[in-house]
C-alpha cells in the first residue's frame, strides 16, 4: 500500500513546473536516492527507477523528460555476456553522477550494468547510454551459431544480451543524440559531436570527435 501511494505522489509532483516544482521534487527525492547533493534541480517529467541505486553530486540538473534507470537486471534465463570496464569503480546496477553535471532533455541512462559519470560535463539532449543491450549472436560462445532476436518480449531462450559498465569521465562532453553502448568509456576532456555512436574504450583523452560513428572493431 505504501508503494502505491508513493508512486501516486511521484506522478502528482512530476509535472509541476517552475521553481516550486523543482523544490518539491528535491524535497521528495533527496532522501530516497542513494545520495543527493546540494543544488540538485529535477525538472518536469523526469522518471527514475530503483532510486537507492542512483547517486547524485552537487549542482546537478536533470532536465525535462530524462529517464534514469538503475538496479541490477531482473532474474531471467537470458544468456548474457557480462563484461567489465576497467574504468568503472562502483557496483553493478549503480548510477553515479558527479557534480556540475547537466543531464539534458529526453536523455536515457540505463545503468543496469553500472554507469559512472564524472564532473563538469553535459550529456546532450536525446542521448542514450545503455549498459545492457540485445545482440544478434552469442558473443561468449563462438560455437553457438543461433541467431537471437532483438525483443524483450520474446522467450528468454531466444534472447542474447551484452552487459558492461559505461564511464563518462570528468570534463567530457556528449553532444545531442549520441548513443553510448555497453562497456564504453568517454575519456577525460573528450568531446563527442552530434549523433555519434560509441562502443569500446579506444577514444583518446581530450580529443574531439565529429561526423562519424565510432566503433571498436574488436567487438
Amino acid at each position: 500500500m505504501f508503494r502505491f501511494f508513493s508512486t501516486l505522489f511521484e506522478a502528482l509532483i512530476r509535472n509541476i513546473d517552475g521553481s516550486a516544482g523543482r523544490k518539491i521534487r528535491y524535497w521528495y527525492y533527496h532522501n530516497k536516492l542513494g545520495s543527493c547533493g546540494k543544488k540538485v534541480y529535477i525538472d518536469i517529467n523526469v522518471s527514475f527507477s530503483n532510486l537507492r541505486h542512483i547517486f547524485l553530486g552537487d549542482n546537478v540538473w536533470i532536465d525535462n523528460g530524462a529517464i534514469l534507470l538503475a538496479g541490477e537486471p531482473g532474474v531471467s534465463n537470458r544468456k548474457t555476456d557480462i563484461r567489465t570496464n576497467e574504468n568503472y569503480r562502483y557496483r553493478r546496477g549503480e548510477l553515479h553522477i558527479g557534480s556540475e553535471v547537466h543531464i539534458g532533455p529526453q536523455v536515457i541512462i540505463q545503468a543496469h550494468g553500472g554507469c559512472q559519470i564524472g564532473d563538469k560535463l553535459t550529456i546532450g539532449a536525446g542521448s542514450k547510454l545503455y549498459t545492457l543491450s540485445h545482440h544478434y549472436r552469442n558473443t561468449a560462445d563462438p560455437t553457438d551459431t543461433k541467431r537471437y532476436h532483438f525483443g524483450s518480449m520474446v522467450p528468454d531462450k531466444e534472447q542474447f544480451l551484452i552487459e558492461a559498465p559505461i564511464v563518462v569521465q570528468s570534463k567530457a562532453g556528449v553532444g545531442m543524440n549520441c548513443v553510448i553502448l555497453p562497456g564504453s568509456t568517454i575519456p577525460e576532456g573528450t568531446w563527442l559531436g552530434v549523433g555519434l555512436v560509441v562502443r569500446g574504450n579506444h577514444l583518446t583523452p581530450g580529443a574531439i570527435y565529429t561526423n562519424a560513428n565510432i566503433t571498436d572493431k574488436k567487438n
